[in-house]
């Protein structure tokens, strides 16, 4: 029998690696003899960056950045194991909830008013700076609101408040409705010849009753005062956006991804918005471990609605559905 090991990662509980470790020792126990191949996965979220690690041909280093509270972290970024290029290109993997997640976080900590993106910008500065063609950005189970704007102040775009001040302090959710003026000028220019494509695990707009607010802020710790003040924020900075970028990413599908961080990839970084399950199924070649198996087992740390969505579940289970695999 062979049976392929298809989990992502358990919420505060297991990675996607160690989910398939247990999931082995189960299945080993009842038939020892049995051909089990792991494929860990994820949709963009804890997990992402080191899936690819192999498939990429890449290696962790370790930097100095914050976490959403601001403060001090050393995470992870992946970047080509040599600077020759291992392929095609010559690319990187960085995952948000290494500088941004909820897991980075107590209970008591999480509240989305307060947390911010920024570290991401510096872990994407890096990467940018490190002569690769191209960025493969994870950025699910994020802990913030922020629309991006976190992460674009670290790469150098400048926001202005109402008194026409420059907004110094990494920005966060709470801060959305005091920007008045976004100036991309001094964006860091590394990011002009690097494609981003950023995995994205849901299709919801940015604002209204299916946006970034209203759906996943109260999981990150929002009061309904919280959300109201966080879609108003979204709204405002989506409509700057629109009238001094020339971008409009209200109701873009993924862009209230990672409390908005789907749009600001789109408006601040030039990142192009793709189902992140697909690009790691596709990236680990799980269509080839799953057409001559018996049996696929998958999970995650929870099973809802959001699921339907586009989760990385869902997909393995579409996936093995066309090879006639249960």
């Amino acid at each position: 029998m062979r049976i392929v090991l298809a989990p992502d990662s358990f919420k505060d509980a297991a990675s996607a690696a160690e989910a398939c470790d247990a999931m082995r020792a189960g299945v080993v126990r009842v038939r020892p003899d049995t051909n089990v191949v792991r494929c860990p996965i994820a949709d963009g979220g804890e997990g992402f960056a080191e899936t690819l690690t192999g498939v990429l041909g890449l290696t962790p280093h370790v930097c100095a950045s914050i976490d959403p509270l601001g403060r001090p972290l050393q995470p992870s970024l992946f970047l080509p194991l040599s600077s020759e290029p291992q392929g095609p290109r010559n690319d990187a993997a960085v995952e948000l909830a290494a500088v941004a997640g909820l897991q980075l976080l107590a209970d008591a900590e999480r509240d989305p008013t307060q947390t911010t993106t920024y570290g991401l910008g510096t872990l994407l500065a890096i990467a940018a700076e490190s002569s690769v063609d191209a960025i493969w950005l994870g950025i699910g189970g994020s802990a913030t609101n922020d629309l991006g704007c976190g992460c674009a102040q670290a790469l150098g775009v400048r926001f202005f408040d109402q008194a026409g001040k420059r907004m110094l302090r990494p920005i966060t959710g709470g801060d959305l409705g005091r920007i008045e003026r976004i100036d991309i000028e001094h964006r860091n220019s590394a990011l002009n010849d690097v494609l981003i494509r950023v995995a994205c695990d849901v299709t919801n707009p940015l604002t209204g009753h299916d946006g970034a607010a209203h759906v996943y802020a109260p999981q990150k710790g929002a009061t309904p005062e919280d959300v109201k003040r966080l879609d108003a924020g979204l709204r405002h900075v989506a409509r700057l956006i629109h009238e001094q970028l020339g971008i409009d990413v209200e109701q873009l599908p993924g862009a209230g991804a990672a409390g908005g961080m789907g749009a600001g990839a789109v408006a601040f970084l030039g990142g192009e918005l793709v189902p992140g399950a697909d690009l790691v199924l596709d990236a680990v070649g799980f269509d080839d471990a799953v057409k001559d198996a018996d049996l696929v087992l998958a999970g995650e740390g929870r099973l809802d609605g959001q699921s339907l969505s586009g989760k990385a579940v869902l997909k393995v289970a579409q996936r093995a559905a066309k090879h006639g695999v249960p």
